[in-house]
Formats: structure tokens, sequence, C-alpha cells
């Protein structure tokens, strides 16, 4: 059951299981989980700023968020973001991502057991954001990736670069994030891997009339056919039609506040999750989140619930503070 969840995550958060840094794509955010993934356009989430550092705003100044998946017993992702503002100049984040995939018993080539081993990947990143005209904001992070299996590792350095335009009138929202661009140092062998470099476009508008936001989010287009070997059968290879192709690019999702309080009721969908995953003739929720979110004066909370397929569901949740608002006597940054 364990490898058909690390298969499950290798292809849905990762797009392409055949690279040895493929994992520097996980979503780790309940609130962009929540709304079908890939989400690039939430200026309230500092958790997407990894990715989307021009995201990074002054009302995230001295805020830290943190987030964590369960996807099995032993299988879970951990990650952490800080942002504050950088002398008055930019604004800046740092943070760590980690997936820790559990411990594994080792076999030698006759089946003998050897000793249990453990599998995980470190990001560790660092970037800065700075508005360059009215209402458009570019940002550029580095992170360095470490994968570690038993007594294999492999190491890489990348970049993501971001704009982003926030129409504060219009409730409106576009990003284009250039995600993964870099290359290895060492590998797990001595084939040099390429670093699955993506493109993604989003946006996302606030009724004027109605407490709903919603989020279309456009993923890896650097490469039209995402659809990748998860068909096992001809049968399903025959029904990849160049329309489906297109759509497995695409995630949706909408926020409501009901109230327009601080309540947040979420739901999303994930076209290539729902459509390669999903067993014909078996009415499952492949591909469809939801999530709710709860604001408090200085901290927030965050929970999604993703069907991944018929066996498999994960639970994230994500906890956001503004740090500034624990300082004693009301000194504040």
């Amino acid at each position: 059951m364990r490898f058909l969840h690390i298969l499950i995550i290798l292809i849905f958060n990762y797009n392409s299981f055949s690279q040895e840094f493929s994992f520097f794509n996980a979503d780790f955010s309940a609130t962009s989980l929540s709304l079908g993934g890939n989400v690039i356009t939430k200026s309230d989430d500092i958790s997407l700023t990894h990715k989307t550092t021009s995201l990074l705003n002054q009302s995230q100044k001295n805020h830290i968020a943190f987030d964590y998946m369960s996807l099995s017993n032993e299988i879970n992702f951990f990650s952490f973001v800080y942002a504050n503002e950088l002398k008055n100049f930019a604004m800046c984040n740092f943070g760590l991502k980690s997936l820790n995939y559990g411990n594994f018993q080792g076999y030698d080539v006759n089946g003998f057991q050897t000793n249990e081993f453990h599998a995980n990947d470190l990001i560790f990143f660092s970037g800065v954001s700075k508005m360059i005209m009215e209402d458009l904001t570019l940002g550029m992070n580095l992170e360095l990736l470490h994968s570690n299996y038993e007594s294999f590792s492999a190491l890489a350095i990348a970049s993501n670069t971001s704009l982003t335009y926030n129409n504060k009138k219009r409730k409106l929202i576009f990003s284009l994030s250039l995600n993964n661009f870099g290359r290895q140092i060492n590998g797990f062998t001595d084939i040099e891997e390429k670093v699955p470099i993506s493109l993604k476009f989003g946006m996302s508008k606030s009724l004027n009339h109605l407490p709903f936001t919603y989020y279309i989010s456009l993923h890896d287009l650097q490469r039209f056919d995402i659809s990748g070997p998860v068909q096992a059968s001809q049968s399903y290879r025959d029904d990849e039609t160049i329309l489906k192709k297109m759509f497995y690019h695409v995630n949706i999702g909408g926020e409501l506040n009901p109230f327009k309080k601080n309540l947040f009721l979420r739901f999303g969908f994930n076209f290539q999750k729902r459509y390669q995953m999903m067993l014909r003739n078996i009415p499952q929720l492949a591909g469809f989140s939801s999530g709710v979110g709860i604001k408090f004066s200085s901290f927030s909370l965050d929970y999604a619930i993703i069907s991944n397929h018929i066996s498999s569901v994960s639970n994230v949740f994500s906890l956001k503070m503004n740090l500034s608002s624990f300082v004693p006597n009301g000194k504040k940054d």
C-alpha cells in the first residue's frame, strides 16, 4: 500500500517521476491543495511564496507558516517559511521543506535481508521580492535540494522567478512563475539528470457582490503532453484526446467567505488527477478536494482533504502566525 502512495506522490505532486529531482514541485499548502493545487495567486498565504516569491508583500511582515501533510502511516511532509522586510528595500523569506517516506527493509540481490534504511528529500530556500511598478511585483529565490535514499544521495541547486500583478481595486490577481531553473551538482549515478523546469500561470478574482473568490491555475505549460505513463491499458491510451490533454494542465477552485468574517470554505478540482486516477465503473472522488480556514487576530488555521485515488486520501494542515502580535508591551515591527 505504501508503494501505491509513493507512486501517487511521484505522479501528481511532482510532474515527472523519471527525474531525480522531481520532488521540486511538491505542493504543501493546505490552502492551495484545497483549491485544486498549484495555486500561485493567493496573496495572503506565505506558504505559497516558496515557489511564487512575488506573492510576498508588506502584510506578511514577520509572519511564519507551518504545513504538514499525512499521506499514510509513515509518509509525511513538513514545511515552514518565514517572511520579513529587508531593510525597507524588499520583502524576503526563507524556509525548509522535508519529505519523509519512512523506513524500509533492505534486501541484497539474493533476497536476504540487510539493514533498514530511511528515504527522504529536503529543500532549503530563500528569496526576495520587490514591487517594480504599481501593482506589479517581481520575486526570485534560490533553493538547494537534497535526496537521500539508503546509501544513495543527490544534490541540486535551482531558482524560481515569478511576476505577480495585484489590482486591489478590481480584486484581480495574475501570476506567472518559472520554477526549478538550475542544475544537478551530484546525482545517484554518474549520469547527469535535468532539473524539471515548470512554467505556471494563474489568476484569481474576487466577486464584487458575493464573498467568493475563484482560482484558475495552469501548470506545466512548458510541455503540452503531460499525461505520462499512467494509463496501464490500451483502452485508456486510446481515450487520450487532445482536449483532455489540454485540460490536464488546469486546476480550478473556489473560496467562500460566508458573512465576510473569519471563516473560509474552499473546494477544488484537479483535472489530471481525476481522469488518470479514477477507476472506471467505480464512483469515487479522485481529483476533488475541499477545505476550511479559520482566521484569528494573530494566527490562522487551515485544513484540506484531498482525494488522490480510491485507496488514498491526504490530510493537510497549515498554521500561520503573525509573530509581531506576540511581542510584549505591544511593540510590533
